[in-house]
């Protein structure tokens, strides 16, 4: 019975010794699997950081892309430390900072064509949206954007569509005024530039609101049509073309108050919206590199990025604005386009300067001076004074890339968004 009693006890102890065993090994197994499960959570919840950090930088790349379309290597856009820090500021203002100790972003623009002839569109190729062999844009470029923290990378990469504004002007005119015109000075008020000439059955049209004088002195194209709603006042031998008792078109259809609203936003997202006139820097404008070509000015085009003249303006102000401007502001292919919202603008000085686009005036302007306008003058209330020297002409070419001069917006083409394995040594 006792040799009976200590195989029992003998076999029992084994047992109890397996079961420990068995009990350690699960719980080593559970030990791993806890720490193995932490790591992938540390490891996903990295990678989802970065990837949201890519998917942050990717909207910064594409409202950089809206606020100035690049379409020369003037315009590309530039990513360095001082864009870098920007962006980390931003994303990081919300306390996320110890979540990124060590966050590098980087941002990379490239058109959608085979500039260099290696055989791959890659960030080699030309930064901005080239012209194809037909010498004309598409309005596509791709971004690529990369996110690093830690041992975690993030890239990904879209082909980036421009999408202009339309301004929704009809037909060929040179002047809308919504109220009376006074012109005065001897110089041709109304005129077209060489090359500019309306083909047959075409109409260049001038539109006066109420009545129209002209005091006399000023000359007009007989290429334009001068409509007059009210009356033409002592209407001289050497205006032809002047209709008095015309139907004008509304200002509405012309140009309408959620266009305006469209281009103060867009002129101030690319901080070109101002409160004085004092603030714009009209004095030096550009000049033409070869006469008589004024797509020769330089750069090309006007660098946006500073205060002047330069592509949209948008002033917004009640005190009169006074300038004395220069030489040449935008050219026939790039158009700038000038609001002045709450006061009348008079420009000073005997000094010549072309403007290429659109002026839109909301209370009437006192004199030009010697400022000859290629494109379109708007005055949209109060009586329009066109004095001095100055001649608004047609421009075909401007009227034909007004419409094209405003990025109202940046969209991802359909089905090309990509997230890609992450450029080792990026940054």
């Amino acid at each position: 019975m006792a040799k009976l009693r200590q195989r029992e006890s003998g076999a029992s102890l084994v047992m109890m010794m397996a079961v420990l065993t068995i009990l350690l090994v699960l719980a080593a197994s559970m030990v791993a699997l806890l720490l193995n499960a932490q790591s992938s959570r540390n490891r996903d919840r990295q990678r989802a950081e970065t990837f949201n950090v890519a998917e942050a930088s990717l909207d910064d790349a594409l409202a950089r892309l809206a606020a100035a379309w690049p379409d020369t290597d003037s315009l590309s856009p530039v990513w360095g430390a001082e864009q870098e820090e920007s962006f980390r500021n931003a994303y990081l203002a919300d306390g996320l900072a110890a979540q990124y100790p060590t966050l590098r972003v980087k941002e990379w623009f490239y058109d959608n064509s085979d500039s260099t002839g290696d055989g791959v569109i890659d960030d080699n190729d030309l930064g901005w949206d080239a012209s194809g062999p037909a010498g004309v844009s598409d309005g596509k470029i791709y971004v690529e954007v990369q996110a690093q923290d830690g041992d975690r990378s993030t890239r990904i990469r879209v082909l980036a569509e421009r999408q202009p504004m339309s301004l929704g002007l009809p037909g060929d005119f040179v002047f809308y005024g919504a109220d009376d015109l006074l012109s005065h000075g001897g110089s041709e008020v109304f005129g077209v530039d060489p090359g500019s000439e309306p083909d047959e059955g075409e109409q260049i049209k001038a539109y006066v609101g109420t009545d129209y004088d002209p005091r006399g002195s000023a000359a007009a194209s007989p290429l334009v049509v001068t409509y007059v709603n009210g009356t033409v006042l002592g209407t001289p031998p050497d205006i032809p073309n002047v209709f008095s008792g015309s139907t004008i078109p509304p200002l509405e259809s012309v140009m309408n108050q959620a266009i305006l609203d469209g281009l103060r936003a867009t002129a101030t997202a690319t901080d070109n919206y101002y409160t004085s006139g004092s603030q714009v820097d009209v004095k030096n404008g550009f000049t033409r590199t070869i006469p008589g070509d004024p797509e020769s000015i330089q750069p090309m085009p006007p660098d946006t990025t500073k205060h002047d003249l330069s592509g949209l303006v948008y002033v917004k102000t009640t005190s009169d604005i006074n300038w004395q401007v220069q030489e040449q502001w935008n050219t026939p292919k790039r158009p700038g386009i000038l609001v002045i919202d709450g006061a009348p603008l008079k420009v000073e000085g005997n000094s010549a300067c072309d403007y290429y686009g659109l002026v839109y005036l909301t209370h009437g302007t006192t004199d030009l001076g010697g400022m000859r306008v290629h494109g379109i003058v708007i005055s949209a209330s109060g009586q329009c004074e066109l004095g001095g020297n100055q001649t608004l002409n047609y421009n075909r070419d401007v009227w034909e890339n007004l419409n094209g001069t405003i990025t109202a917006s940046v969209r991802i083409v359909p089905n090309t968004w990509r997230e890609l394995p992450p450029l080792a040594g990026a940054f």
